[in-house]
């Protein structure tokens, strides 16, 4: 008889079964535990055969490998490490719900009979990913494009070819800004203005998507100085001026401030 649970180590369903099966594939992955087992004696996948999550992105997450995290799930040691373990499940799962969704999004964008600039042939789809919880940089070095090509490569479609599925880090384009003047001129609402702008360059610029005067403008006069509750009333720009335009590939980031 094998017992079997989910990957949170929930009670699943038994049957009969002459053969210690383990299987992680995704969402949908259960994983076979003979009771009685020492923890020893648990046969968990190694990182390279079962993991769809890039080792690199891994490691810096401090997340534990996937053997180790199957072995805690089922025998912890303590608290803490079937903490760590129910993490790094998590934490894969997540990541393979938002590149699937980033699929969806590139494909949602092709219309019958037109094909995107953003997507160079029919059929193909192209996807851009950004690390902006990094303290290292938002755009994504040769590494780690080649580590997210090579997880989704695991879960493409049968039908669609390698060659098929793009993996790109967007270009940046550094947007500066430069006041004449801003009023009140006092430095706590200077720095104020310039947290919410590098708040809305982080949250709200997308690939190919325009950087509109409204909405930086918007930004700006929405600025609260915590300090004092003081609001922006009147600010001039030298630069930009104007829609920041941003093409294919390309990403606005914040560039200098200068108030």
């Amino acid at each position: 008889m094998v017992e079997q649970f989910d990957r949170y180590g929930n009670p699943a369903r038994s049957e009969p079964d002459d053969v210690l099966t383990a299987a992680v594939r995704g969402a949908s992955e259960q994983i076979a535990v003979v009771p009685g087992l020492a923890a020893t004696e648990f046969a968990v996948p190694s990182e390279d055969s079962g993991a769809l999550l890039p080792a690199g992105l891994r490691e810096r997450r401090g997340l534990p490998s996937i053997g180790d995290a199957l072995r805690e799930m089922h025998f912890p040691s303590s608290m803490d490490s079937r903490g760590a373990a129910r993490r790094r499940l998590v934490y894969e799962e997540l990541f393979i719900l938002q590149i699937g969704l980033a699929l969806l999004r590139a494909r949602a964008k092709r219309e019958p009979g037109r094909v995107f600039e953003i997507t160079p042939e029919v059929g193909q789809v192209t996807v851009y990913f950004m690390r902006d919880e990094d303290d290292s940089g938002a755009i994504p070095d040769g590494t780690e494009v080649a580590e997210v090509k090579a997880a989704l490569d695991l879960i493409r479609p049968a039908n669609t070819a390698p060659v098929d599925l793009i993996v790109l880090a967007p270009i940046p384009v550094a947007v500066d800004f430069s006041f004449a003047s801003v009023t009140p001129n006092s430095s706590s609402l200077k720095t104020a203005i310039k947290a919410n702008l590098a708040q809305f360059f982080k949250e709200e610029t997308s690939v190919a998507v325009n950087v509109l005067a409204d909405a930086y403008s918007s930004v700006i006069f929405n600025t609260v100085d915590t300090t004092n509750g003081d609001t922006v009333t009147s600010f001039v720009l030298t630069e930009p001026v104007g829609d920041v335009d941003i093409t294919t590939g390309e990403i606005a980031i914040l560039g200098n401030i200068s108030i």
